[in-house]
């Protein structure tokens, strides 16, 4: 059980359902921001890995927070920025709108190269998270270089701009064949290794200590000092101190995206607890009075409660892509009999979204 569903006070549920039939808004009910691509943008943003809940039901800084998005997945930017967050409609198994975070939406690197004031570098495909524009046009873009054995292993973040041709929406087809090789070698385990911007200078970063060594690409040795490039893309750079042993192979990611469980339940929902229930095809899930998405093909719910105006208050998904909080009609709730969910173990470990009241 997550530790958000019991602060989530059934009075609250009903004021925000009231005590009957709520009229049938269109998704989203925020039309006036959603006035189509802003000039310079793309028509679509890609989610960067980050914690906690990716979909606000608005941009306010205190609006409720309503779903989860994993990396990769594609949205349709459908306005400008609004106090930091954009307007979104997440495509695939879900239909969905709310509003994201810049920085948790980014787009691939075109350009390899050292980010100008950063220890970072990026490959031709990284995926980078997007902050804004800036007056002359360029990107600004946060970078967290990613170790690769978790999601999260990742360092920074760091803060540069890139020319406005330098992102893409268009995922790449495969690795950047064009990077130096180097020689492949393991830092040492057990300890905390600083990373300098130069041999003697100043620490621009910190790799955490494991229990077994990570693989590096020394780029340059010179004087007990190596110049290294350490993680999967995006990249940190600088200089390690000390002697290094040799690797076997070249540094790759160990890390996968949790996969789907039994009778393809989405991971997130396989690893909650609550009854289990499915939902057809065209079902809608509402926030508060406004729907913020639509099963476009049978979806996966956790019951969590009945609310009046017979309502549930479900965690819905149909895919691994986009996971939602929110209230469906109890007659939407069909039977999952059959259905055998994995143990809670094969779900990421995520607290979901407090429920429809926002509380």
């Amino acid at each position: 059980m997550t530790l958000l569903r019991g602060l989530i006070p059934l009075c609250a549920l009903l004021v925000a359902c009231g005590r009957g039939t709520q009229p049938t808004p269109t998704i989203g009910d925020d039309a006036s921001m959603r006035t189509g691509t802003p000039e310079g943008w793309p028509r679509v943003l890609v989610v960067t890995a980050g914690e906690g809940p990716a979909l606000f039901l608005g941009p306010e800084s205190d609006s409720p927070p309503i779903g989860y998005l994993s990396s990769g997945v594609r949205l349709r930017l459908d306005g400008p920025p609004v106090n930091g967050r954009v307007p979104v409609t997440v495509a695939g198994g879900m239909q969905a709108r709310g509003w994201a975070k810049l920085g948790r939406v980014g787009l691939y690197v075109t350009h390899r190269g050292r980010l100008d004031g950063t220890p970072s570098y990026v490959a031709v495909g990284d995926l980078v998270g997007v902050t804004g524009r800036t007056d002359d046009g360029q990107w600004r873009i946060r970078v967290t270089p990613w170790m690769g054995r978790e999601e999260l292993d990742r360092l920074g973040p760091f803060d540069a701009t890139v020319a406005a041709d330098g992102l893409t929406d268009t995922a790449p087809s495969g690795p950047d064949a064009e990077l130096n090789a180097g020689e492949n070698r393991l830092l040492p385990v057990g300890t905390e290794v600083p990373v300098y911007d130069r041999p003697g200078g100043a620490v621009v970063a910190r790799i955490p200590a494991t229990e077994t060594a990570h693989t590096v690409v020394v780029l340059r040795s010179r004087g007990g000092w190596n110049g290294i490039r350490a993680g999967v893309g995006p990249y940190l750079v600088g200089y390690v101190q000390g002697d290094l042993a040799a690797a076997d192979a070249a540094p790759r990611a160990s890390w996968t995206t949790p996969a789907a469980g039994a009778d393809g339940i989405p991971a997130r929902i396989a690893g909650e607890t609550g009854s289990l229930h499915r939902l057809a095809e065209g079902t809608r899930i509402r926030f508060l009075d406004r729907v913020i998405a639509v099963a476009r093909r049978g979806a996966w719910a956790r019951e969590l409660g009945r609310v009046s105006g017979g309502r549930a208050d479900v965690y819905v998904a149909v895919d691994d892509g986009c996971a939602l909080r929110g209230l469906v009609r109890e007659d939407d709730l069909l039977s999952a009999e059959g259905a055998a969910a994995p143990p809670a173990s094969a779900a990421p470990a995520e607290p979901m979204p407090a429920g429809p009241s926002g509380s």
